[in-house]
C-alpha cells in the first residue's frame, strides 16, 4: 500500500510534490487510512460492534490539518525550538514543560490558520488525596440543566453556541456572498472559523473545569450510561451543544488517573420512575413526561414531592453505591437479579431499601450496571 501510494505516486507528474516533504507524515497517513477501512469493513462483517460506520472520507483542505511524526523525524533544540524532518526548526511559544520525553509529535493546523504541536508522553497518574467513602455524587446530565449533584447542586446549561448563533449566522450569510476562492471568500472563511473555534474553546474550557472540580471533591462519581446518539437524533442543536459523550469521557478518565471510583448505572435502569423515597416506579415515564419537573409519589404510604433531577441523583447514588460495595466483595454479589434478592431481603427485614430493581422502565430484566475504572 505505501509502495503504491507513496513510492510510484510521487513519480507522477500528479504527485510529484510528495516528495517535498517527509515521508513520515505519508506513512502515517497511510497507516490511518488501513485502520479506518479495515474498522469500517469489520462493522460491514458484523464483526465490530457499535453503531453505523460510514466509509472513509478524505479530509478536506479548509479544515483542520495534522501531520504525525515519528521519533526518528523530530528533535527537540536546546534553545526551545523544534526540528522537525523536511521543514526544519520551528520557534515554539511552549505552554508547559515536557515530564518525559515524547515518542511523537503531532503538527496542527486549524481551520483559523493557527499551527500547534501536540507531543505523545508516557506520564504516570498522581492520585489525588483520598476522600471519606461517604464524599460520593451521582450525576444526572441532561438538556434543561447541564448536571445536578448532591444535595441539590447544579451545573447549569451554558448554552454557549446558542449564545453565538446570530453572529456565526451573519457571518455564514456573508461568506455565501462571497466567490468561491477569491480572497474575499478565504478572508470570510476564516471570521467564521474563528468563531466556531471560540464556541469550541469556550465549551471544551468549562468541561475539563467542572469535571476536575467533581474528581477533586469525590472518592466517588456515579453517572448513568446515557444513549447519547439517541438524544443528538431526537434534539440535535440543542444536545451538540451540550456535549454529554465528551463530559462523561471526561469523568471517567479523570477518576482513573486520580484514583476515583466511577461506575456507569445501565441506561434502561429507571433513574427518573423511582421515588427516591419507597422506591416505587410512580415517577413520569416516557416522552410525555419529559416536560414533569417536579411530582408526587402516588405510593400511599409515601406521598414524597421530588424534583425531577434531584430524585434521579439520589437514585443513581444508592445503586451505584451497591454496585461498588458488591463489585469490591466479589462478582458474585453483582449479576442479574443479585441486586433485586438484596431489596427483597431489605424489605422482608423491616429495612430502608438504598438500591433499586435491576428491571427496565417495561418490567424486562436487564444488566443491572457497567462498572468502568473502578479503583
Amino acid at each position: 500500500m505505501q509502495k503504491l501510494l507513496i513510492t510510484q505516486a510521487k513519480q507522477t507528474p500528479e504527485r510529484s510534490w510528495l516528495a517535498e516533504v517527509s515521508p513520515v507524515p505519508l506513512q502515517q497517513a497511510v497507516r490511518d487510512c488501513d485502520q479506518a477501512y479495515r474498522r469500517f469493513f469489520a462493522w460491514i462483517r458484523g464483526g465490530r460492534p457499535g453503531p453505523k460506520m460510514a466509509r472513509p472520507k478524505f479530509k478536506k483542505r479548509s479544515h483542520r490539518q495534522t501531520a504525525r511524526f515519528t521519533r526518528t523525524a523530530f528533535r527537540l533544540r536546546d534553545n526551545g525550538a523544534l526540528y522537525l524532518a523536511g521543514i526544519g526548526e520551528i520557534k515554539i511559544a511552549w505552554s508547559r514543560t515536557l515530564p518525559a520525553v515524547p515518542s511523537s509529535v503531532t503538527l496542527i493546523k486549524a481551520a483559523t490558520g493557527k499551527y500547534f504541536v501536540s507531543f505523545v508522553v508516557e506520564e504516570p497518574g498522581e492520585p489525588m488525596p483520598p476522600r471519606d467513602a461517604d464524599e460520593d455524587t451521582g450525576i444526572d446530565v441532561g438538556l434543561a440543566c447541564f448536571a445536578v449533584m448532591r444535595n441539590g447542586r447544579r451545573i447549569e446549561t451554558p448554552k454557549f453556541l446558542r449564545k453565538q448563533e446570530k453572529r456565526i449566522a451573519k457571518a455564514q450569510r456573508a461568506l455565501s456572498r462571497k466567490q468561491k476562492g477569491s480572497n474575499n471568500w478565504h478572508r470570510q472563511r476564516v471570521r467564521v472559523a474563528r468563531l466556531h473555534e471560540r464556541v469550541g474553546n469556550q465549551r471544551r474550557d468549562f468541561l475539563h473545569k467542572h469535571s476536575t472540580v467533581i474528581v477533586r471533591e469525590n472518592q466517588a462519581v456515579y453517572v448513568e450510561d446515557l444513549d447519547v446518539q439517541s438524544i443528538q437524533e431526537r434534539f440535535g442543536r440543542l444536545a451538540n451543544d451540550q456535549a454529554l459523550s465528551a463530559f462523561l469521557r471526561m469523568l471517567e478518565a479523570k477518576c482513573a488517573r486520580y484514583g476515583r471510583d466511577f461506575v456507569k448505572v445501565d441506561r434502561y435502569f429507571p433513574s427518573t420512575q423511582l421515588c427516591s423515597s419507597c422506591l416505587e416506579p410512580t415517577g413520569p415515564e416516557g416522552v410525555a413526561g419529559l416536560n414533569v419537573r417536579k411530582w408526587t409519589c402516588s405510593n400511599p404510604r409515601c406521598g414524597a414531592t421530588h424534583d425531577r433531577d434531584e430524585n434521579a441523583e439520589a437514585n443513581l447514588r444508592a445503586f451505584g453505591r451497591e454496585v461498588l460495595a458488591a463489585g469490591r466483595k466479589g462478582p458474585t454479589d453483582a449479576g442479574p437479579g443479585g441486586e433485586l434478592k438484596r431489596l427483597r431481603s431489605a424489605d422482608e427485614s423491616g429495612i430502608s431499601r438504598h438500591g433499586a430493581a435491576s428491571r427496565s422502565p417495561r418490567g424486562e430484566r436487564t444488566e443491572p450496571v457497567t462498572t468502568a475504572a473502578v479503583r
